[in-house]
């Protein structure tokens, strides 16, 4: 079950629910042009990643499965009620299956190949994988446990300050978060940089058991595998309603931005989501990512980075980026609903009629995509559609946090 320190899992198409759009076979499908063909092998296969430079811990073995331990672990919450788990539910494809969760107002994404991402959360507030980390464990809205809190519950757990040191070292005792007179404020450097460098270590073990949350094993990439190698029976194979929904998808210029083997191309958009209330959005989206990333003390080009990444130097927060928030990719989206950043769209049926509708919405965005125009799908090409989407799917069978092929 791990191949390269990734996590890849299998079990037969047939026993994940819901699939009955991709069922069933009718007369034949018209053949992809050459050009279609092209955009297809593109988008399949997804290979496993590289190691992160950003990270010294990408791919350790022993970064993982203490990263694991911290994924699945309550006392990574200042209350010691929520672990990172408790939103990202393996069971529930890496969400918490709610619109938005309690106290927040953007929808939990699913962490299914986040490795391959280039920035992070809805707005891009982060660069790296293991910045991303930190926000959740010091948001006092999430997790709520400080830097200067959380060294003192590592070191005060034997079996937490055992995982610490087995991948990081011998920790000292932490004189700042074990004496209450002594308050954050006051709390000076060194110990200041040492609750800091616990936190950015914690968030890159995190991340390096995040890299092998992995999906890449689907009936499209199966299908796309025969086109490649001239397999008929795999091409054969592949259902009929899912074919004719690939044909919709490209020439609704769908790949556009779910581009790519991991289908998005990683970037920003308004794709014209209007508040169910009708007002104005309020949510800067990848404008406030911008300023929030421009901040950081954690940034990639930063010291707590093993290596600087350069697009930090391409990044500018204009009135042109307001309201737009990163396009998520669509393997497994049949799993992860609600949908959209403030998860207000319920099923995937209510996507498509969203960009079937584009123009429907209850107003114009000043810098709404050019690319979202109403696409006018009829019925059947909505249900072909949904079968495309739900030949994305890599059945996994997942309990309690553990991988089982």
């Amino acid at each position: 079950m791990m191949r390269n320190s990734r996590i890849i899992i299998i079990i037969a198409f047939s026993v994940l629910p819901g699939l009955s759009h991709a069922q069933g076979h009718a007369a034949a499908v018209e053949p992809l042009s050459d050009d279609e063909q092209a955009i297809v092998l593109s988008l399949s296969p997804l290979n496993l990643p590289r190691k992160d430079p950003t990270n010294e811990l990408s791919g350790n073995e022993l970064a993982i499965s203490f990263g694991r331990s911290l994924f699945f672990d309550k006392r990574l919450s200042v209350s010691s009620t929520r672990a990172c788990a408790s939103c990202h539910d393996p069971n529930l494809s890496w969400t918490d299956g709610k619109a938005v969760p309690e106290g927040g107002s953007r929808n939990t994404p699913s962490l299914w190949n986040v490795v391959y991402n280039r920035w992070y959360s809805w707005d891009g507030g982060a660069d790296t994988l293991w910045a991303q980390a930190t926000r959740p464990i010091e948001n006092a809205k999430e997790m709520g446990l400080d830097r200067f809190a959380l060294t003192k519950r590592i070191y005060n757990n034997d079996d937490l300050r055992r995982g610490y040191e087995t991948v990081h070292g011998k920790l000292r005792e932490p004189v700042c978060a074990s004496d209450p007179a002594i308050t954050n404020e006051t709390c000076l450097d060194p110990e200041r940089a040492d609750a800091t460098k616990i936190l950015v270590n914690v968030a890159k073990s995190l991340a390096a058991y995040l890299e092998t949350i992995i999906s890449n094993s689907s009936a499209f990439d199966k299908f796309v595998e025969g086109l490649r190698t001239g397999n008929t029976g795999a091409v054969q194979s592949y259902p009929e309603a899912a074919s004719r929904g690939l044909r919709v998808f490209l020439r609704s210029n769908c790949h556009l931005c779910h581009s790519g083997p991991n289908f998005t191309d990683g970037e920003f958009h308004d794709i014209g989501v209007s508040p169910k209330d009708g007002t104005l959005p309020t949510d800067p989206g990848r404008f406030e990512g911008i300023h929030v990333l421009t901040e950081s003390e954690f940034r990639s080009d930063g010291g707590y980075s093993a290596a600087a990444d350069p697009k930090l130097r391409f990044i500018r927060a204009g009135p042109d980026v307001w309201a737009q928030f990163k396009t998520p990719s669509l393997r497994n989206v049949v799993l992860s609903a609600p949908y959209m950043h403030n998860g207000q769209i319920a099923t995937i049926d209510d996507v498509i009629d969203h960009y079937s509708n584009a123009t429907s919405s209850t107003y114009r965005h000043v810098h709404l995509e050019s690319t979202v125009k109403p696409l006018h799908l009829t019925s059947i090409d909505r249900s072909n559609l949904i079968a495309f989407l739900e030949s994305l799917t890599d059945p996994v069978l997942i309990q309690n946090g553990n991988f089982r092929r």
